[in-house]
């Protein structure tokens, strides 16, 4: 595989990882876990649940990173960039 299959691959992987199912936001990585949308629905909340996932054995910078992407898109959070 050549750099730019790799990438897909990877992002691949990650969409079946970290996803969006009906109002919650689902990371199925060695077990489902779900988190409601409307917990994660301002950049409080959002912290606290990065905060929370940061304990859990199976999370990645990767999944993290997505897991924070899908939850301030489907929330209408703005990331700022520095």
């Amino acid at each position: 595989m050549n750099l730019h299959e790799l990438a897909l691959a990877e992002e691949e992987r990650l969409r079946k990882q970290v996803y969006v199912e009906d109002d919650h936001i689902v990371i199925n990585v060695v077990t489902e876990y779900n988190v409601a949308k409307t917990r994660c629905d301002t950049p409080e909340k959002l912290l606290h649940w990065v905060w929370h996932l940061t304990e859990k054995t199976w999370m990645t910078n990767e999944i993290m990173r997505r897991f924070i992407e899908i939850a301030c898109r489907e929330n209408g959070i703005e990331m700022q960039n520095s």
